[in-house]
């Protein structure tokens, strides 16, 4: 029982304590424009009514109430406090790989506390949003990095094909027996199980999502049934944390009955200050390791024009059936900006006009290379220039940099990310190597180097040299999608995995190949392997789902049985101590990790039919977590470039000479 003077002390809390739990609980469900809506409508209650908000000082008046947190405890106990205020001074720290590099704001920071403190408290909590606001990063971040020991995080990805038993089996493993007929974490423990993209899977024949069906059988009977003895089994001390985007493009509404036990809390997209403050940042500091201050100044211009950039883009280029794939989120334009990163600073960063080249490169590979047709791209162009001609007056004409070509191919040696000069060097380069493929392997490939072949084969080693490197090349068949991955793998150095389709290939073999591509990269100690897959191969649609799965996590679920899982464990033991993870959960977090930044999966799709569209909208990983690459129809001077290398190829004796 809490003594009077802890009641007295509450009771000066209560007013500013109820307008914060307004706000984040009625309030929580609003986008932004709600989000002012929600915050206007109370101040006008407030001044209506003559009401003080409490706090000292008082809140200013018509602040924006989802700027403010109300403090109970500690040094400013009283005040209303801005969010940021949480935040300590961010520093990139030395060394940081870019995919890890996580930027606090002010989205973030009220984010993961609103969910944290529910999370805490025991309660359930959905977060909703779009595609790139980062609730799954925050979330996985807490879980792994802040939140209390006695947590044990659970990671599951859903998807249009996530199937219900598979689901169930992944959870029952989770479990130990407490006593009879009751499982759940360790004594002492909470499971929190985190569950991605929550309404993906489709509805069955009577338009119930089994997979939600059985964790809404948890929230309204504390457990399921056991499938094999058809008895009850309770479930206990575990919390649900969910994220998914907006219904639409393959997502569903959930039923009302799984909502009604979550706390909802949208994950508003990121205000312009939010992302510029995210990308200053990170250029910042890489302009700050011994750039002249020119090229340091050009970080404002730089920010400003790729959000204008990716606002233009989402307003214009519009998803259609025939461009599904026209889908812009905010991990565009930061795959952007970590092709920027990777630039060899001494030969290719040494003045400004390098660095706007480099970024116009970027961009362009970052949002060019998905558009269908002349028309998009011609658009694209006109508009990059006007944008970047807008922060630096005269630095772009398209002329100049539609054709840029970066790569790491010109030096064998250190593989320096830098400018190519020439189209004519990239092809005796590219010839070289086609001749060494050809030597060591004993499938031979024939391929003329034409202008568009050359392209292609520069973005996919631009690609395949990043961690978390994925493409989607997107092209109907025989125009050189595979023989420009295979060719790309070569000249990473990477092992090339394709998969050999037979009359009794399913799914427990393409498993099995999954299993072998990732203790490959695992027993390389990281070294990287492409898996090279086309739509022509999906035998069952349940592969896409593992590829779905790998992409987004690096996992496929209950892939490695115990005995297997404890020779994955003891494999990478050394490695993951290296690194500082020591657990049992440290080092299979290690090895998941090992799996997403090495094993690259380069998807050749074909756009005709309904099946690109229909698997862009069910497995939404594929277009969220791969650059895409477009593979036009061959224009008139590749046809040339290949007639005249087999009509000069030909027989003397067909008199072929004349005619070419």
């Amino acid at each position: 029982t809490p003594s009077a003077e802890e009641m007295a002390k509450l009771l000066t809390h209560l007013t500013p304590l109820f307008f914060f739990t307004l706000v984040w609980s009625v309030g929580a469900t609003c986008d932004n424009k709600g989000r002012k809506t929600i915050s206007d409508s109370i101040w006008h209650a407030i001044l209506e009514k003559g009401q003080s908000v409490g706090g000292e000082p008082p809140l200013p008046e018509k602040a924006f109430w989802y700027d403010y947190v109300y403090e109970i405890s500690g040094d400013r106990e009283g005040q209303w406090s801005k969010w940021l205020d949480f935040a300590p001074k961010y520093a990139v720290p030395p060394r940081s790989e870019y995919q890890n590099i996580v930027v606090p704001t002010v989205d973030s920071i009220r984010l993961t506390y609103t969910f944290s403190t529910l999370l805490i408290k025991d309660k359930h909590v959905i977060v909703a949003g779009n595609t790139g606001t980062g609730k799954s990063v925050y979330v996985a971040l807490w879980l792994q990095k802040e939140a209390p020991d006695s947590i044990v995080p659970l990671f599951i990805n859903f998807s249009a094909e996530t199937h219900v038993n598979q689901l169930q089996d992944l959870l029952d493993s989770k479990f130990e027996k407490r006593r009879r007929g009751v499982y759940g974490p360790p004594a002492g423990k909470k499971n929190v199980i985190f569950i991605d993209d929550l309404n993906m899977p489709k509805k069955e024949y009577y338009g119930a999502q089994p997979p939600i069906e059985l964790i809404r059988q948890w929230h309204d009977y504390k457990g399921w049934y056991n499938r094999k003895e058809l008895k009850m089994q309770e479930i206990i001390d575990i919390v649900h944390i969910s994220a998914m985007g907006p219904p639409g493009g393959g997502r569903t509404q959930i039923s009302g009955r799984l909502a009604r036990h979550y706390n909802t809390i949208v994950a508003a997209d990121m205000g312009r200050d939010s992302i510029a403050n995210i990308f200053a940042t990170i250029l910042a500091y890489f302009f700050s390791q011994g750039f002249e201050q020119s090229i340091q100044d050009l970080t404002r211009p730089i920010v400003d024009c790729s959000i204008d950039m990716f606002e233009a883009a989402q307003t214009d280029l519009l998803p259609t059936p025939a461009k599904s794939h026209y889908t812009f989120n905010l991990r565009d334009p930061a795959k952007m900006l970590q092709g920027i990163l990777m630039v060899h600073v001494k030969s290719s960063l040494n003045s400004e006009k390098d660095l706007v080249n480099l970024y116009l490169h970027e961009t362009c590979r970052q949002f060019r290379d998905r558009l269908i047709d002349d028309t998009d791209r011609d658009w694209f162009n006109s508009t990059l220039a006007a944008k970047l001609n807008k922060e630096m007056k005269g630095a772009a004409k398209v002329d100049d940099f539609k054709d840029l070509i970066y790569g790491d191919f010109l030096d064998r040696g250190e593989r320096p990310y830098q400018f190519v000069d020439s189209e004519k060097r990239c092809q005796d380069i590219f010839q070289e190597w086609l001749d060494d493929y050809n030597a060591t392997n004993p499938t031979k490939m024939d391929i003329v180097f034409f202008r568009d072949c050359i392209q292609h084969l520069c973005r996919a080693t631009r690609v395949i040299r990043q961690p978390r490197g994925n493409m989607l090349l997107v092209g109907v068949s025989g125009v050189g999608r595979k023989c420009v991955a295979r060719l790309a793998a070569h000249m990473a150095d990477f092992q090339c995995y394709a998969i050999e389709i037979t009359r009794t290939y399913g799914g427990n073999e393409f498993k099995e190949d999954i299993k072998n591509m990732m203790m490959g990269v695992a027993k390389s100690g990281g070294k990287g392997m492409v898996f090279l897959f086309s739509d022509t191969q999906i035998v069952k649609e349940s592969f896409l789902e593992d590829i779905n799965n790998v992409l987004n996590t690096g996992e496929v679920p209950n892939l490695f049985p115990p005995d297997e899982l404890e020779s994955v464990i003891s494999l990478m033991r050394p490695l993951a101590k290296a690194a500082g993870r020591e657990t049992k959960d440290g080092i299979w977090q290690y090895f998941v990790q090992t799996i997403r930044e090495n094993l690259h999966i380069v998807l050749a799709f074909s756009p005709i039919g309904d099946g690109f569209r229909g698997r862009c909208r069910q497995f939404p990983s594929i277009i969220n977590c791969a650059t895409i690459d477009w593979y036009s129809s061959w224009p008139a001077d590749a046809l040339m470039a290949v007639a005249d290398r087999y009509y000069r190829a030909a027989p003397k004796e067909l008199a072929l000479e004349s005619l070419i």
